[in-house]
């Protein structure tokens, strides 16, 4: 291939085939994209199980104020017909609660004495005030109990609305007869009579039996033979003639004299 025209084509038919292969060349395929789906978050329920508190019961005391916010599980209830003077079994006869704060006596019945005592401590020397609202007739009696036992008896403050007070001792019988002794009786101002409210106090110390009344001396006696040594406090609601009667104990305070 001397001839330069013969060389010239040669090159230039080269040219021409390289040319015609890249445009024959396939095209690449796009990549493509799928869109993944949208996350949605599953709510998962979780249960809690509340543990339950620990449910708190005070411990009695022998010395305390009880404003009858509670029950009277620490109480014991019993009462007495007034025309025999014996120890009524079974039921007691009159309603005996604790609403809204008070201790309350409902008794429907004439000469009839109720009775509660609390059970949880005996006493020897002791002091008991008593805060009482009489709601019913002005003829009741109102009673504090200090050394009582059910076979020895007790000792009794009992005072009427009227303006009078009587101190007992109280000794039941094996048929349920109780015999009442006085020790001493009179009258006293400071006792606020009618639909009133009275703080009476009774204090058992040694062989000497004090009555106040609305933080006023009214009473001083001596046991004299009938010697209780101990017992357990109460208080107490009486009817006479005049029914019904309702007293509220507004509260009670145990203390030492």
């Amino acid at each position: 291939m001397n001839n330069p025209c013969l060389l010239k084509i040669y090159f230039l038919f080269i040219i021409s085939s390289i040319l015609i292969g890249c445009t024959q060349t396939e095209s690449l395929p796009l990549a493509t994209y799928t869109d993944l789906p949208a996350f949605t978050a599953t709510p998962t329920e979780v249960s809690y199980t509340e543990t339950p508190q620990p449910t708190f019961t005070p411990t009695p005391q022998k010395f305390f104020k009880d404003e009858f916010n509670q029950g009277f599980d620490n109480w014991t209830h019993f009462s007495i017909n007034g025309e025999t003077s014996v120890i009524n079994p079974g039921n007691i006869g009159a309603r005996i609660a604790i609403e809204k704060g008070y201790f309350i006596f409902d008794i429907e019945r004439k000469l009839f004495w109720v009775y509660s005592i609390y059970n949880q401590f005996t006493y020897d020397d002791v002091r008991i005030d008593v805060t009482v609202a009489n709601r019913g007739t002005n003829n009741n009696n109102i009673s504090i109990i200090c050394r009582y036992s059910e076979e020895d008896g007790w000792y009794e403050f009992n005072i009427t609305n009227s303006g009078l007070y009587y101190i007992y001792h109280a000794l039941p019988r094996f048929d349920g007869f109780v015999a009442y002794t006085i020790l001493g009786e009179g009258g006293s101002n400071e006792i606020r009579q009618g639909l009133e409210t009275n703080v009476y106090t009774g204090i058992c110390h040694e062989n000497t039996l004090t009555l106040m009344v609305n933080d006023h001396f009214v009473s001083e006696v001596k046991t004299g033979r009938f010697d209780l040594t101990e017992g357990k406090i109460g208080i107490s609601a009486s009817t006479f003639l005049s029914v019904p009667v309702t007293a509220k104990f507004n509260d009670i305070i145990v203390s030492a004299p």
